[in-house]
């Protein structure tokens, strides 16, 4: 049996752990709350190219997403359409992922065709997650179908 001495500094060192315990539960939400008003800007660049195609018509791209705030990532994309596109898109980076829908118009060209659109970010994850806003893109398609675009815009998370 412990002597009643340790018994009182145990307690309060029980109670000094709750206490540090909801000190850090009531930081962490705060700083939470004051990070989920956070707008992330983008300026990035998609190096992309088809990759399948869907059964209703559609076509699935897939690349690289280079950004100076958001680092390196991935996106796959699917759009249907000819000229007027409309895209359903995820971008994945390491501390979470963003993905929306938009549309694009291609306009063809000597070299290929150009791309020019709006695309909306309707949800996220990790980080990101409840990442809303909207995004510009502009590109180039090239004969052999590579894709690079650039993407601007904010969301916020």
């Amino acid at each position: 049996m412990l002597p009643t001495r340790s018994i009182r500094v145990f307690g309060a060192l029980v109670t000094l752990a709750g206490v540090a315990a909801v000190a850090v539960a009531v930081f962490s939400a705060s700083a939470q709350a004051v990070a989920r008003g956070h707008a992330v800007r983008l300026s990035s660049t998609v190096f992309a190219a088809e990759v399948g195609s869907l059964t209703d018509g559609g076509a699935v791209y897939a690349g690289a997403v280079v950004d100076p705030k958001l680092h390196r990532g991935a996106i796959v994309v699917t759009a249907h359409g000819t000229t007027r596109l409309h895209l359903t898109f995820q971008e994945f980076f390491a501390r979470g992922s963003i993905k929306g829908d938009g549309g694009i118009t291609l306009h063809q060209t000597a070299d290929g065709q150009t791309l020019r659109g709006r695309l909306d970010v309707a949800s996220g994850t990790g980080h990101y997650g409840g990442a809303h806003g909207e995004l510009r893109i502009t590109g180039t398609i090239d004969r052999s179908g590579q894709i690079v675009a650039a993407v601007h815009g904010a969301f916020q998370r």
